[in-house]
């Protein structure tokens, strides 16, 4: 059985941690505020692995715990990311120009500075 559901939680910085929504310590209590555990995903695995991500000293670390989050995650359908940042970015590319593009992570205008309107 499955629920939808949207979550003011989103992972949006280069550096994100997926523990404080996934770690079996951040379980919110039934009724009540709490932690961000929502899911109430309670995986000791999954918890081991999410430590060692954010905890990482270096890019190879960090890869390597968050791909064995990652299997564990979709091993036990903790969730289904349907879409991570719906965001939209229009312009007109006769009077915008530089490097205009949307970064999933950063937003569309994470390089705002870099662009300029003809003249």
């Amino acid at each position: 059985d499955f629920q939808a559901a949207i979550y003011a939680q989103v992972l949006t910085t280069l550096a994100s941690s997926t523990c404080n929504l996934f770690c079996s310590k951040n379980m919110s209590p039934i009724g009540k505020a709490g932690g961000n555990n929502y899911t109430r995903t309670n995986i000791p695995a999954l918890d081991e692995a999410l430590l060692k991500a954010d905890s990482a000293l270096s890019d190879a670390e960090l890869s390597a715990a968050g791909k064995a989050a990652s299997k564990i995650s979709a091993e036990n359908v903790i969730s289904l990311p349907l879409d991570p940042l719906p965001t939209i970015l229009l312009w007109n590319s006769n009077k915008i120009v530089g490097p205009v593009h949307d970064n999933a992570l950063q937003g569309p205008f994470w390089n705002m500075n870099l662009w300029g309107v003809k003249s």
